[in-house]
C-alpha cells in the first residue's frame, strides 16, 4: 500500500540549516522515494493485550472526610502523546543544528517546545491524562537519576534504602534501567543495561523501596519512574512523592508504560539529599493478591546532551533535541529511531510517532498531538492541521480509510475548530483558518503509528512578522495551549458519547488575612466560566506551604469561597494559594499569597501581588551557536507569580503580622486599605498590558495615602507607566516622585548616606540566570516636593533607584526596581526591617526569646497542623487531613487551653497521621515464579 512507503522528508535535515532556504515549508515536508521501506514498530517486551480500564498514573488526594481518593478529571485514563516537533540535530556536515532556522528571533525547533512544556501539559495534567512525551518535556537542563542498585555503587547519585527485606527480591534474567557510559552511541539501550528490585504485594504496607535523590539544584523538576511491566504487576502499585511540601501519593498500573520513563508530574525539591523531603518511595501495598510491584529507577529533571553521533554531544537542554535521541534514551529499540538509511533528521521524523507507536498499549485510549510552525516567504499567516493522506501537501483533504478508522479526523476538526474559534475570540477576529488538510507527511503515516488518532498542528506562520508577534507572546501561547486541551477534552467526549467537561479557570480576588490569634481566614471569588473559557467551579482547594514553593496536598472546601485556618503559629509566615475544580478536573493555581500569623485579630501591613505581566518584551534572549540570539518563554525565569514569597521571607524575621491579596480585590472593593497603617505593593514589571496600576487601584491607594496609611512600592515600570495627568498627580502628589528615564545598564544600588536606608551595603538586581528573574530595565526616579534620595544607582549619584517621604505619620516610599530583585536576599529583610521603622511600624518582640528565620525554604508544615474545624465563614471542613478520628477530638478539647494550643496541636499532628486510602480493585492473580524475569 502507498501508505506503507512514504516517509516525511525534511531537505533542511540533509545538511541546510536555513529555514529560509526554501520557499515554502510545507514543500521542504515532502516525501522520500516510494521504494524505501519503512520497518514495522515492533511490540514491547510484555506488552499487555486487551482493553485496559484504569489509568496507568491515578493521583490519589484527600477529601473532607481525610481519605485518599483518586482525582478525578475528564482526562483521567486517557493518554496524550506530545510531539514538540523538531529539535537539534546532528549531521556529519553541519555537526549540531537546528532543522529550522533563525528567522524574526525565533527558531521553530525551540519555540514549539516552549508552547508544550509550559503551556499545554500543565492543562493535560490538571486534567488528568497520562502525558507521554515523544521529546523531552522538562527544560531545566539538571537531571539526577537513582537506579535501584545505586548507593553501593555511586552514592554521589544519591542512596536507595530497603524495608522489609522478606518481601524483597531480584530476578538477575529482568531487564531494567542501568547506568550506561557517558556519551551514549550506537544503539545502546539503557533500559537493557540493570535490572531492578521486586516486592511481593500485600494488602497493607511491609515493604518500601525509596530512591533519595542527590538534587543536583534547588528547584522545580519533573518526576519520572520506571519500572519492567507484566500481566501480574500490580494495578496499583503504590508511589509516594515526598517533597519539602509533604507527601503526594499515586497508583501506577504496572501492566503498562513500562521499561521507559513514567511522568508522575512536576515537584519542587531543594538541593542535596533529605529523605523526608526529596525521595521517591515504591511500597508493596496492593489489592491485587498474588502480583508484585516492580521498582527500577527514578529520574528527576529533563539534563543535557548525552548522545553522542560522532561529534561529540550537543551541549544543549535534552528538551531542545529532536526525538530521535529522546527515544533511545527512552528505552525504545533502534527499529524505532533508526528506521531510515539517511540521517538523523529523518530518523527523527519517523521517530516521533513510531515511538508513541512502541510506548502505546493496545486498547489504551490515546490520542498523537503534534505541535509546528509554518513558512512560506513571509506572505502567508494563520492555522492549518493536518492529517495522512496519500497526497503531497497540496492543500486538499484525502484521509486514507485507515486515518478515518483510527478518527484522526475528529481529532483534527476538534482541536483545529476550538484553536480557530479561541484565537478569533481572544486575539484576532481575523485570524486566517487554513483548514484541515491532509498529506503524506511522515510523522502522520500509519505504517509507523497505526494505533490512535494523529494530527498536525500548525499554529502561525513563524516567518510573517503578525504570526512570530503572536508566537512570542505567552498570551497567544496559552491561549492555544487551552484551545487544544479543550479539544482532546472534545474529540473524548465525543468518541465516548459522555458530556464535555472543561477545567474551570482559577479563583479571582484571592485575600488572605489575619482574623483572630493563631487564625488566617482565605477567601476569594468564583473565577469567570463560559466562552473561550472553562466551565463554572463546583468546589474549591486551599493549599499551604511553609516555604512558598512546596505546597501540601490542599483542603477541599467543597463550593464555599473561603476558609478559615486556626491553630496557626504566630509569628511564623505561611503562604497560600487556591484552586477551583469540577468534573474536568482541577484549574491551574492562584498567585502565591504570604501571610505572617498575628498574636491578635489584625495585622498591620498588607502586601499586594501586583506583577502579572507576562509579555514578549520580557522574553529571554539567548544566544545559541548557529542560530544566534533566539526569543525563549521560559516562564519560571519570567514571571511565575510567586514573588510575595520573597517579600514574605523578608518580612518574616521582622515578626511583623501582615496579610496579603491580589491586586483584583482591589478591583473588587474586597480590602479596606485604611484598614492598614502599611501597604507593601509588589509591583514587579507591572500588570498586563505594561501598566503599572489599574485605575481601581491606583484610586483606592490615593485614598489610603489621604486617610494616613503608609506607602512602600517597588517595581520596574511603576514610575514609567503613570502616563495620564491623574497618574502623574498620583506618582507626584501620593508618592512624592517623578519619573527621570529607564535604562538597561543599571543593575547595582548604593543607599544614600543620609536616607532611611543608610549604613546598608549595596545591593545587585538580578539576571534571569541569578533569579528570580531579570529586571532588564530599571526606573531611575527622582524624589519630589518634601522627598528625598533613598538610593541611587551606583556609577550615577544623581540616578535616583529610591526616594523616600516621611509626614506625620505617614510615609511613601517608591523604588524603581522590584524588592523581589534585590540580591542577596538577606539584603531585602535589611531593607525592609529599616523602612518598617522609617514608617513607624510596631516591631512585636520574637516569640519566646526565638526568632523565625524567614529564610523562605519549605519545609514541613509547622502552622496549622491538627487545625480545628474552620468557623462559620469557612468552607466548614477540617483543615489539617494529617489527624484522624480520636486525634481531632482531642484537638477540640485543647482549643480551650489557649496559652499551650501550638505546640498540642502540632504534637497531635504527628502522633495521629496516616490519612485513609480508597479501596482498590481486586484481581486474582497466579503468582509470579522468581527466576523467570516476571
Amino acid at each position: 500500500m502507498i501508505c506503507t512507503r512514504y516517509l516525511i522528508v525534511v531537505l533542511l535535515l540533509l545538511g541546510r540549516p536555513a529555514a529560509a532556504d526554501y520557499a515554502s515549508e510545507e514543500q521542504a515536508k515532502g516525501h522520500v522515494p516510494a521504494d524505501l521501506p519503512i520497518k514495522p514498530v515492533p511490540p514491547r517486551r510484555y506488552e499487555p493485550v486487551g482493553p485496559q480500564h484504569l489509568p496507568v498514573v491515578r493521583r490519589l488526594r484527600p477529601g473532607k472526610d481525610g481519605r485518599a481518593a483518586p482525582v478525578q478529571g475528564a482526562l483521567s485514563g486517557k493518554s496524550v502523546y506530545l510531539s514538540p516537533g523538531h529539535g537539534w540535530t546532528y549531521s556529519s556536515t553541519n555537526g549540531w543544528y537546528t532543522q529550522r532556522g533563525n528567522v524574526l528571533d525565533l527558531v521553530e525547533d525551540l519555540s514549539n517546545a516552549d508552547g508544550i512544556d509550559w503551556f499545554l501539559v500543565p492543562y493535560l495534567l490538571q486534567a488528568g491524562a497520562l502525558v507521554v512525551p515523544v521529546r523531552e518535556i522538562d527544560p531545566t537542563e539538571q537531571m539526577v537519576i537513582l537506579d535501584s542498585s545505586d548507593g553501593a555503587k555511586d552514592p554521589s547519585r544519591g542512596r536507595v534504602v530497603e524495608s522489609g527485606p522478606s518481601s524483597i527480591f531480584s530476578d538477575s534474567t529482568l531487564k531494567g534501567w542501568g547506568h550506561p557510559t557517558l556519551p551514549l552511541s550506537g544503539s545502546v539501550n539503557p533500559f537493557e543495561l540493570g535490572g531492578n528490585r521486586l516486592m511481593d504485594a500485600s494488602a497493607s504496607e511491609t515493604a518500601r523501596i525509596t530512591f533519595v535523590p542527590n538534587v543536583p539544584a534547588t528547584g522545580r523538576y519533573n518526576v519520572y519512574i520506571s519500572y519492567s511491566m507484566y500481566e501480574e504487576r500490580a494495578s496499583d502499585a503504590g508511589v509516594i512523592v515526598a517533597h519539602p511540601g509533604g507527601q503526594t501519593r499515586f497508583l501506577v498500573d504496572q501492566r503498562r508504560q513500562g521499561a521507559t520513563w513514567v511522568l508522575l508530574g512536576r515537584f519542587f525539591f531543594e538541593q542535596g539529599t533529605d529523605e523526608k523531603r526529596g525521595a521517591i518511595i515504591f511500597t508493596n501495598q496492593s489489592q491485587d493478591a498474588g502480583s508484585t510491584i516492580s521498582a527500577d529507577a527514578v529520574r528527576l529533571g529533563g539534563g543535557t546532551g548525552l548522545i553522542d553521533r560522532g561529534g561529540g554531544v550537543s551541549a544543549r537542554a535534552r528538551a531542545d533535541e529532536n526525538s530521535r535521541y529522546h527515544a533511545q534514551f527512552a528505552g525504545a529499540p533502534p527499529t524505532v529511531y533508526n528506521a531510515s538509511t539517511s540521517a538523523d533528521g529523518t530518523d527523527d521524523v519517523s521517530a516521533r510517532s513510531r515511538f508513541a507507536d512502541w510506548a502505546h498499549a493496545p486498547g489504551e485510549p490515546a490520542v498523537y498531538i503534534s505541535h509546528h510552525t509554518n513558512a512560506f516567504n513571509g506572505n502567508i499567516r494563520g492555522t492549518e492541521s493536518y492529517v495522512y493522506g496519500p497526497n503531497p501537501p497540496d492543500g486538499s483533504y484525502q484521509p486514507t480509510q485507515t486515518t478515518l478508522a483510527l478518527g484522526s479526523d475528529k481529532l483534527a476538526n476538534a482541536v483545529h475548530g476550538e484553536v480557530i474559534a479561541d484565537i478569533r475570540a481572544a486575539h484576532d477576529p481575523g485570524w486566517a483558518d487554513r483548514k484541515v488538510k491532509s498529506a503524506y507527511f511522515g510523522e502522520l503515516n500509519t505504517a509507523n503509528q497505526d494505533e490512535m488518532a494523529a494530527m498536525l498542528i500548525e499554529t502561525a506562520f513563524h516567518d510573517q512578522k503578525d504570526d512570530v508577534d503572536a508566537l512570542k507572546e505567552a498570551s497567544f501561547r496559552r491561549l492555544v495551549a487551552r484551545a487544544i486541551y479543550k479539544g482532546i477534552v472534545k474529540y473524548f467526549a465525543a468518541q465516548e458519547a459522555t458530556a464535555v467537561h472543561l477545567l474551570p479557570e482559577p479563583p479571582e480576588g484571592v485575600v488572605a488575612r489575619n482574623s483572630g490569634s493563631g487564625e488566617v481566614t482565605v477567601s476569594w471569588l468564583p473565577p469567570k466560566s463560559g466562552g473561550i473559557l472553562g466551565d463554572p467551579a463546583t468546589s474549591y482547594r486551599v493549599y499551604r506551604s511553609a516555604g512558598g514553593h512546596a505546597f501540601d496536598e490542599g483542603t477541599d472546601c467543597g463550593g464555599k469561597t473561603s476558609l478559615k485556618l486556626i491553630g496557626l503559629t504566630p509569628q511564623h509566615v505561611l503562604y497560600l494559594r487556591v484552586t477551583a475544580t469540577n468534573e474536568g478536573g482541577e484549574s491551574l493555581p492562584t498567585p502565591t499569597l504570604a501571610v505572617g500569623v498575628s498574636t491578635g485579630a489584625s495585622a498591620p501591613v498588607l502586601l499586594v501581588a501586583a506583577s502579572d505581566r507576562l509579555d514578549a518584551s520580557m522574553n529571554l534572549k539567548i544566544d545559541y551557536p548557529k542560530v544566534k540570539t533566539v526569543d525563549r518563554l521560559f516562564v519560571d525565569q519570567i514571571n511565575n507569580q510567586t514573588y510575595l514569597v520573597q517579600h514574605g521571607a523578608a518580612l518574616g524575621p521582622s515578626g511583623v503580622p501582615f496579610d496579603s491579596c491580589l491586586h483584583t480585590a482591589l478591583d473588587a472593593d474586597r480590602v479596606k486599605l485604611d484598614d492598614y497603617g502599611l501597604v507593601l505593593w509588589q509591583g514587579g514589571r507591572g500588570l498586563a498590558g505594561k501598566r503599572a496600576l489599574t485605575e481601581q487601584g491606583r484610586k483606592a491607594l490615593a485614598a489610603a495615602a489621604g486617610a494616613g496609611v503608609s506607602l512602600v512600592m517597588s517595581g520596574s515600570g511603576l514610575a514609567r507607566w503613570l502616563t495620564t495627568p491623574e497618574e502623574t498627580t498620583f506618582l507626584s502628589s501620593t508618592l512624592h516622585a517623578s519619573f527621570v528615564e529607564a535604562s538597561s545598564v543599571l543593575t547595582k544600588v548604593d543607599p544614600s548616606a543620609s536616607g532611611a536606608l543608610d549604613g546598608l551595603t549595596s545591593w545587585e538586581l538580578s539576571s534571569w540566570k541569578t533569579g528570580p528573574y531579570d529586571v532588564q530595565i530599571p526606573d531611575v526616579i527622582a524624589p519630589s516636593t518634601g522627598a528625598s534620595l533613598a538610593a541611587t544607582y551606583a556609577g550615577a549619584a544623581d540616578a535616583g533607584a529610591v526616594t523616600q517621604f516621611h509626614e506625620g505619620s505617614r510615609c511613601a516610599v517608591l523604588m524603581g526596581h522590584p524588592l523581589e530583585a534585590i540580591l542577596p536576599p538577606t539584603r531585602r529583610t535589611e531593607i525592609l526591617t529599616r523602612l518598617l521603622k522609617y514608617c513607624d511600624v510596631k516591631v512585636p518582640p520574637p516569640p519566646d526569646g526565638g526568632v523565625y528565620d524567614g529564610t523562605g525554604l519549605d519545609g514541613p508544615p509547622v502552622v496549622g497542623d491538627g487545625a480545628q474545624p474552620s468557623g462559620d465563614d469557612g468552607c466548614g471542613c477540617r483543615v489539617g487531613h494529617r489527624g484522624g478520628g480520636i486525634g481531632w477530638l482531642l484537638a477540640m478539647v485543647l482549643v480551650s487551653l489557649l496559652h499551650h494550643r501550638s505546640r498540642l496541636v502540632r504534637c497531635l499532628a504527628r502522633s495521629a497521621r496516616t490519612p485513609g486510602e480508597a479501596p482498590h480493585l481486586a484481581r486474582d492473580h497466579r503468582r509470579p515464579r522468581r527466576g523467570q524475569g516476571f
